[in-house]
């Protein structure tokens, strides 16, 4: 997923500085297309300070991967690669495109500030992420006893009722040992 968003980001910047360096392309209703660029952080903030966003990017991306695997679900995962996509694409245009630090930026709606494709990816990604959030709140997956997203198992090793979690399939034991957590007898 990330590979793809940074794809498609560098691409339609690279179209939009070649095809609108001259004058910008009316689209339809308030959809323009005009080359702009942007030394700022989201909404044009941080103008100039790429020395700042650089490192914060990269930190950013670290702890967005670091996410990625601990995801509990693979829809999770890519929601997070679509987010860390667009935080690459913005950064490979910080790094390598030769704009000062700039970040292209085309997509004008004339309510809304001029983005490109990484900015959609980060925000659509974000907002599913949020989503993914209030449906799962869990970060360890499957059914949870304990809260922390260990599975809760009979001193045995046998999963209470006989199931591996998130299967559904039991043996019909329901065991009468104590239950253990995460390695502590909770008796």
């Amino acid at each position: 997923m990330a590979a793809a968003a940074v794809a498609v980001d560098q691409v339609t910047k690279s179209l939009a500085v070649t095809h609108l360096r001259d004058h910008p392309v009316h689209v339809f209703w308030t959809l323009d297309l005009r080359l702009e660029y942007n030394s700022g952080s989201a909404f044009s903030l941080f103008q100039g300070k790429d020395v700042i966003l650089v490192p914060v990017a990269l930190v950013l991306i670290g702890l967005l991967v670091w996410m990625v695997i601990r995801s509990p679900t693979r829809a999770r995962a890519a929601v997070l690669g679509l987010v860390i996509g667009g935080a690459c694409g913005n950064l490979a245009d910080r790094l390598f495109r030769g704009h000062g630090g700039a970040v292209v930026d085309f997509i004008d709606l004339h309510w809304w500030p001029t983005f490109n494709v990484a900015d959609a990816c980060i925000t659509v990604g974000c907002v599913l992420l949020a989503l993914s959030f209030l449906r799962h709140p869990s970060s360890g997956g499957g059914s949870e006893v304990g809260g922390n997203g260990d599975d809760v198992r009979l001193r045995t090793g046998e999963p209470i009722g006989g199931r591996e979690p998130g299967t559904g399939m039991g043996n019909g034991s329901t065991g009468s040992a104590p239950i253990e957590h995460g390695g502590a007898s909770r008796g």
